[in-house]
């Protein structure tokens, strides 16, 4: 389900050039330097485009993991129950669940770039049985589920959903 407010992204984005805006016209309004706005912004602009092209944007993920007041706590609560959605369909379709990692900092050090992820024994083919195509689809979209059932919508679920795609393309019909 699409977030009807747009984005997480474009919303923090757009808050961050209120508040750079902002601070540009208050800060020499209050007699300070310019430079206390354009010094930050610069480095920020640097950071996260130095963040684009090494890491692939993961330090933003890594921050946000990382931020105090719970928010982080709870972006964590967030893939650990979509992943958790995942662990249980498996368990209940006979499929082993070979490693669990929640956040982006445990993927990375796995040399991962996700913000989860729950890794099944591979199938022995390719081309899999309808019956085991329709036990594959039930635990990757269990994942998005649980986050519906608890949140109300998956923010979740990109690399589920491709991998989905690509089982039912090339197996038995």
């Amino acid at each position: 389900m699409a977030d009807p407010l747009g984005s997480i992204g474009a919303r923090t984005a757009g808050l961050a050039v209120f508040a750079v805006s902002l601070s540009a016209l208050v800060v020499p309004a209050l007699g300070w330097s310019p430079w206390l706005v354009a010094v930050p912004a610069g480095l920020g602009m640097v950071a996260l485009t130095l963040d684009a092209a090494r890491f692939g944007g993961l330090g933003g993920h890594l921050l946000a993991e990382a931020l105090p007041v719970g928010l982080g706590r709870a972006r964590l609560r967030r893939i650990a129950i979509h992943e958790a959605g995942h662990v249980l369909l498996a368990a209940d379709n006979n499929l082993p669940v070979q490693q669990v990692l929640v956040g982006s900092l445990a993927c990375w050090r796995e040399g991962l770039r996700a913000n989860g992820s729950t890794q099944l024994e591979p199938p022995a083919s390719a081309k899999l049985p309808l019956e085991d195509l329709r036990r594959w689809s039930r635990v990757l979209q269990a994942g998005m589920v649980a986050e519906q059932l608890i949140y109300g919508g998956s923010r979740g679920g990109a690399d589920d959903r491709a991998l989905l795609g690509r089982l039912w393309g090339r197996s038995e019909e």
